[in-house]
């Protein structure tokens, strides 16, 4: 058997980087989705689109200022109606107003990749004690 994973790297903008310290992994994780869905009904829109589908599981690493997620699905199928809610989501939030700032470029490049049970498993040893918790309740959404 095989899943699929979607990975995506998103980089927290410069002007929101004061006051974080690189190695606060959950504030800098916290802060790029603040900005990034600005009300709290978008990032709950995007959550119950999200849990709508079957995810295997769910993964947030952050390197320096940068998340990386990575979700496992079962299909290719679902890997690319979760790339699509995700485009659609990131493009409702890019029009919103009181927006203040955009990326350069597109910053989320959705990759599409299949991997074995078995590399499945040993990924998931590796990434567990890497993944970043986010408490939805802590972010100050405006």
């Amino acid at each position: 058997m095989s899943y699929f994973l979607i990975t995506s790297k998103n980089t927290l903008p410069e002007q929101f980087r004061e006051g974080i310290e690189v190695t606060n992994k959950t504030a800098i994780a916290e802060k790029l989705i603040l900005e990034s869905f600005l009300t709290q009904e978008n990032y709950i829109e995007a959550r119950m689109l999200y849990a709508s589908l079957q995810v295997n599981k769910f993964f947030r690493l952050v390197e320096d200022y940068t998340v990386i997620s990575i979700t496992c699905v079962n299909t290719e199928q679902d890997a690319n109606v979760i790339v699509a809610i995700f485009n659609a989501i990131r493009d409702k939030n890019a029009s919103q107003i009181g927006r203040t700032w955009t990326h350069p470029e597109d910053p989320n490049q959705y990759v599409i990749s299949s991997i074995s049970a078995d590399e499945w498993i040993e990924l998931v040893d590796n990434l567990s004690p890497k993944h970043v918790p986010v408490n939805i309740d802590s972010i100050q959404f405006y």
